[in-house]
């Protein structure tokens, strides 16, 4: 009698099974981003005023590269989230200089073959606050809030004046909005997330943007492959460095889940 019950189903009609959603959800998602490199920055250094110099066009950092983020999550109560975000960039270049600069307190001369070298770090912690109550992570529409580190150093050698160096680090506090969820059927998933800040405070001149959209195919619950765009502009200015990097272009991340 089960066999002729089950022979007598809808073939549409085999669905998972439903389950009790667990208080606490993890995850984990290792991001590939193509990215885009544009920017300036101007080092400082014993009284003497720096050159404002184009990262890619005076400097010859390379504008283009590929860099791994990582992103881990933990979701409690269904609506309440904690992110963390990491990601390292590391650019060097060369170029013959156009004109003279001066790069942290050392002078470079006209047509002087330099080597540059551009080092990004940053960590963002942030909490979201969904409006919406949905189990296992399905959905989200809300508010986030946290902070973010940036540490930015720099470098610049040559065979004539020598090597000069700058770094600087700041962290900003961060709020944004974020959404994600199913387009239609539950396997087709969409996410997008802004974030940013602006301040001066004791010195440290601070204006951040991060934005983020993709989509995604759940290939089971606990697997997610994403495909979408990403882009960051982050400017800052701070004792005798400053500087302006945006990263943008296509990413695609693998997120697995529990």
């Amino acid at each position: 009698m089960y066999v002729a019950l089950a022979a007598a189903a809808p073939r549409g009609a085999a669905q998972r099974a439903p389950t009790v959603d667990a208080p606490v959800h993890v995850g984990f998602e290792v991001v590939g981003w193509a990215t885009s490199l544009d920017g300036e920055g101007r080092a400082d250094a014993g009284g003497v005023r720096g050159t404002t110099v184009d990262l890619v066009d005076t400097l010859g950092i390379e504008d283009e590269s590929e860099l791994v983020e990582y992103r881990a999550w933990v979701e409690f109560l269904q609506r309440h989230r904690l992110v963390l975000d990491y990601l390292d960039l590391s650019l060097d270049g060369q170029a013959e200089l156009e004109r003279e600069i001066t790069f942290g307190g050392v002078g470079y001369l006209f047509s002087d073959t330099i080597r540059s070298a551009l080092d990004l770090t940053a960590i963002q912690m942030q909490y979201q606050l969904s409006l919406l109550s949905a189990p296992e992570h399905q959905a989200g529409l809300g508010l986030l809030v946290g902070a973010e580190y940036f540490d930015v150093q720099a470098s610049v050698t040559s065979s004539l004046a020598g090597r000069s160096s700058a770094s600087g680090e700041a962290v900003a506090p961060v709020v944004g909005a974020f959404a994600r969820g199913s387009l239609g059927p539950d396997w087709l998933e969409l996410r997008g997330e802004i974030a940013g800040s602006k301040f001066d405070i004791a010195g440290v001149d601070v204006s951040y943007l991060r934005l983020m959209l993709d989509v995604g195919v759940a290939f089971t619950r606990y697997t997610v492959l994403r495909a979408g765009y990403r882009f960051l502009h982050a400017e800052g200015e701070q004792d005798d460095l400053s500087a302006e990097v945006e990263l943008k272009g296509p990413a695609l991340s693998f997120e697995l889940r529990f």
